[in-house]
């Protein structure tokens, strides 16, 4: 018989670093010899990788040695995923609480809930679930969840290695200071926190700065349009809502950046604290979550609810060169440790304990 395990998920995206595993994985499950594929549905895949991903409609319960189901959410891969044949994994990525989304998003609050709420049962189904950090492996243990292992987000260092976008470069190569966040748009993010911090910083330590916010307008419309509304109310045009980005002007601005701030108040890893440590650039993050897993003790970790002691700490690590190529050794340390991981062989030993 032919040796197959598959991947299931709730969607599939560009720029989403669930979808960004997924394909690590496949590769490494391809490179051990087995048949791997993705599915997803149709209707929450991206048009522009709709090649590397197969409908979910098309999945069958065919003879298989096991699946993987990355779960973040409710969705109709739920389904599927109870009903197939073979070793069951759960990859969990946390979910967010739907106290963040109601009132932005009320259908996706739901959904989010559900998922939570389904949890414990579609674990109780498993072989096994690997959780990507300690944070995610602690919450599932406190539901009674057993058969838990933490397997931190596979990522390759080398994943944005293409040439920056030349007119990014130049839109944001000049002498204003670039704080930059890249992630979702999302209420969890706490975007806001950030925009009211750098108000403070330019207004009363640097005028000469700039905050560009990297992330997509779809994945939260009404608080997206919160977060410009903020923007325009505390008069801060040098606030610069990029959207979705391309690889190519993704990587121009984070090789403009001065700082990575991520002001996220939960996050089961958060994969682009390890992007800007790629890119060699300062990153600090609020002490939440699975954070400080990903950040692996660099970068600069802090706690306070106050945009002005925020601003304060991003003026110092701007301002003072000592701390930042301290910030910047520790960071170079983390990534040392992340390419040492030979996913192959990993993926063969996650696989070989299951039987």
């Amino acid at each position: 018989m032919t040796k197959r395990i598959d991947q299931l998920l709730a969607g599939f995206a560009d720029g989403d670093a669930i979808s960004q595993e997924a394909r690590l994985l496949q590769n490494a499950l391809r490179c051990a010899g087995y048949e791997s594929d993705i599915y997803a549905p149709t209707e929450t895949t991206a048009p522009a990788v709709a090649d590397h991903c197969r409908p979910l409609s098309s999945y069958a319960n065919t003879e298989r040695q096991g699946v993987i189901f990355h779960y973040s959410i409710a969705s109709e891969a739920c389904r599927h995923f109870t009903e197939s044949s073979g070793k069951r994994i759960v990859r969990y990525h946390n979910i967010t609480p739907e106290h963040f989304l109601r009132g932005f998003d009320d259908q996706v609050a739901t959904q989010l809930r559900d998922a939570r709420s389904q949890l414990p049962a579609i674990a109780s189904q498993c072989d096994a679930v690997w959780a990507v950090s300690d944070f995610n492996a602690g919450e599932l243990r406190e539901l009674g969840i057993q058969n838990v292992r933490t397997v931190p987000l596979f990522f390759h260092p080398t994943a944005l290695n293409t040439h920056p976008q030349a007119s990014t470069l130049e839109k944001y190569g000049d002498e204003l200071e670039n704080i930059l966040f890249v992630g979702r748009m999302a209420p969890n993010k706490c975007v806001e926190d950030l925009i009211l911090a750098f108000g403070w910083y330019q207004k009363v330590l640097n005028p000469m700065s700039r905050l560009v916010l990297v992330g997509s307008q779809w994945s939260c419309p009404r608080y997206f349009a919160m977060l410009r509304a903020l923007a325009n109310r505390l008069d801060l045009p040098n606030v610069c809502f990029e959207g979705f980005l391309n690889d190519e002007a993704l990587i121009a601005c984070y090789q403009t950046a001065s700082l990575f701030v991520c002001p996220s108040r939960h996050e089961g890893y958060c994969l682009p604290l390890v992007e800007a440590m790629c890119h060699d650039v300062p990153v600090i993050a609020r002490h939440e979550g699975g954070m400080p897993e990903a950040m692996g003790n660099s970068g600069v970790l802090y706690e306070s609810d106050d945009p002005r002691e925020l601003a304060s700490l991003i003026d110092h690590t701007i301002r003072n060169p000592e701390l930042r190529e301290s910030i910047l050794r520790g960071q170079a340390e983390r990534l040392t440790s992340l390419r040492t991981r030979d996913l192959e062989t990993e993926c063969r030993e996650l696989l070989t304990s299951l039987d």
